[in-house]
């Protein structure tokens, strides 16, 4: 290497590499000379000493010199006082400090997984139809009973035939309204029994018959019905065991003797009589029948989806005429304990609609009342809800077809615990297998009962994994009322059913359900704070602080390339000689 003033040159031997501390060192003593002098420095010939110098040192202090992050050159540029340096770098800290300080809260804040909603409303041309679903609030029909059930009760209490002949002989007395008539003892039905239809006497364990009630019914002048009804609220009064009067005859079925027994179709849409935009629909086809405690028969139409309207307003109505049967209602309070007026069922006579979207199975407790003796006006309007899974949401993605909701996944995580603690299966649950025995009153009491006090306090505790679906649809629900049948048409009604104008209020309704609008509300789950909102404040806080830039990133991936790779770039001979 020679250098005369500012010219110099500096040779790498490829051949002999131990050479090379030698030429870096020398070529770091003519750098030195040329700076002492008070030209300034020159740009070109810094770039052309990054070009040949591969050591650590030389090529770290070079980055320093040149990079764009503010405060860096000058922190590390020689020939100033070191107060000046001292100063800069306290400077560069700073600035360093500060940009960590406000980045930590940024990380904070999308770390927390916050979200927000937007809400869109649009229109549709064409808006699919929901599934309805109607349950009468009655479980079972008074006609629809008969000593079968009862029998099936005392059974299954264990009653003796002593007991049962003091409950039948009670009843009767009471059904009684010719005064002219002895009061019925017990003795006496055991010898009209045994006199009239040859029973055995109080040891026969077929001594009660339907042939003996219907004896009994023609000379003491009382009705089966009202006799069946009486003797089951009577007895569910005294012998309930702790259950519930529903719970207790629920026990007692099967879901297909439940259906037979409940309200029917034929008869709860009165003169068949359900509209869709004015057209009939077959009821036999179009509704599906689901057993549903403790309102028994319940029946969903457009269960697939496949109604459609194009245009709002009650013209375009699902329309039913409603027949509720109240005559068939049983006197016991199906709900209630039965001791007394505060324990009288919180079920009113009426109709239970339920209105969901076609994925989502019928939860009637969820639905509405329609009231007997009224019109209900339903209006609707679709929204759809869309939720974000994990981290920000706790929504779940279903591959499944299956029908779900929330209720009724805990609904049935409820009838699991109860088959798995009580090893018995929960009246009309759909969770268990209907070959499981049906709990009796003594299950409820003894085991049921207990879980559904834990399952309304802790149900975390079941572990039920029960997540919100992340995309739902549901309907927000307008009610209104009018007094219904009129004058003219609760006399139609009279004369097809022959029954009062007055019953005619008692039992039948009429439920209009219909779009409101056919704007659909679309209410979407979104991440507050994403990814892209923290990469473009964090680059802005990096050129506030320290002035970095996108371009600063390259010239640090050049340095980093260098500093890997020294001999990526170095020649056999390097001359570099400044312009005269």
């Amino acid at each position: 290497m020679t250098a005369r003033g500012n010219n110099w040159s500096l040779e790498l031997d490829e051949a002999n590499p131990g050479n090379a501390p030698e030429a870096v060192g020398a070529h770091r003593e003519g750098m030195g000379r040329a700076r002492n002098h008070d030209k300034p420095f020159d740009e070109d010939e810094e770039t052309k000493m990054f070009e040949n110098a591969y050591g650590c040192m030389p090529l770290t202090r070079f980055f320093m010199h040149t990079t764009t992050i503010h405060g860096l050159p000058r922190v590390f540029e020689k020939g100033h006082h070191w107060f000046r340096t001292a100063l800069w770098a306290a400077l560069f800290c700073a600035s360093f400090g500060m940009f960590v300080y406000v980045a930590q809260f940024r990380f904070d804040e999308f770390y927390a997984y916050n979200t927000s909603t937007s809400v869109d409303i649009s229109f549709q041309p064409r808006v699919q139809f929901p599934t309805v679903t109607i349950c009468n609030s009655n479980m079972y029909r008074r006609s629809a009973l008969s000593y079968d059930v009862l029998e099936a009760l005392w059974d299954d209490e264990g009653l003796t035939n002593q007991e049962i002949v003091e409950f039948v002989a009670v009843t009767i007395n009471e059904l009684n309204s010719d005064s002219s008539l002895p009061t019925l003892t017990r003795e006496q039905l055991f010898a009209i029994a045994v006199d009239e239809l040859g029973k055995e006497g109080e040891d026969d364990q077929e001594l009660i018959t339907d042939d003996l009630i219907e004896l009994l019914a023609d000379r003491y002048h009382f009705d089966d019905d009202d006799f069946y009804d009486l003797l089951l609220e009577k007895y569910l009064r005294s012998n309930r065991n702790g259950g519930t009067d529903a719970q207790v005859l629920a026990s007692l079925f099967s879901d297909e003797q439940i259906g037979e027994i409940g309200h029917q179709l034929d008869d709860l849409v009165a003169f068949g009589y359900a509209k869709f935009k004015g057209e009939s629909i077959d009821i036999a086809t179009e509704f599906e029948r689901t057993i549903s405690h403790p309102y028994g028969n319940c029946y969903s139409w457009n269960s697939n989806g496949n109604y459609v309207t194009t245009r709002p307003g009650p013209d375009l109505a699902f329309d039913l005429i409603i027949n509720l049967e109240q005559q068939e209602y049983l006197s016991s309070s199906l709900s209630g304990t039965g001791k007394g007026i505060d324990d009288v069922s919180i079920i009113p006579a009426g109709l239970r609609v339920h209105i969901h979207d076609k994925s989502e199975p019928p939860f009637p407790d969820a639905g509405l009342t329609v009231a007997p003796g009224t019109q209900a006006f339903i209006s609707l309007q679709q929204q759809t809800i869309t939720k974000m899974t994990p981290p920000h949401g706790e929504c779940v993605e279903r591959t499944d077809t299956a029908a779900y909701s929330v209720e009724s996944c805990f609904k049935g995580c409820f009838e699991k615990a109860v088959f798995t603690q009580c090893g018995c299966r929960y009246p009309a649950a759909h969770a268990v297998s209907r070959t499981v025995g049906t709990c009796s009153t003594s299950d409820f009491t003894d085991c049921v009962d207990d879980i559904e006090d834990a399952f309304s306090t802790d149900v975390a505790s079941f572990s039920c994994g029960c997540d919100d679906p992340c995309n739902r649809i549901t309907y927000r629900k307008n009610l209104s009322h009018g007094r219904w049948p009129s004058v003219a048409v609760s006399g139609i009604i009279s004369d097809a059913y022959n029954i009062s104008t007055r019953e005619v209020g008692d039992s039948f309704l009429r439920v209009t359900i219909y779009y409101e609008e056919l704007n659909v509300i679309a209410m979407t789950q979104e991440e507050k704070y994403s990814m892209s909102a923290l990469g473009a404040e964090l680059g802005g806080l990096l050129g506030l602080f320290l002035g970095v830039s996108v371009m600063t990133v390259f010239e640090f991936c050049e340095y980093m390339t260098f500093f890997f790779r020294p001999r990526m770039y170095r020649k056999k001979s390097v001359k570099v000689t400044p312009q005269s």
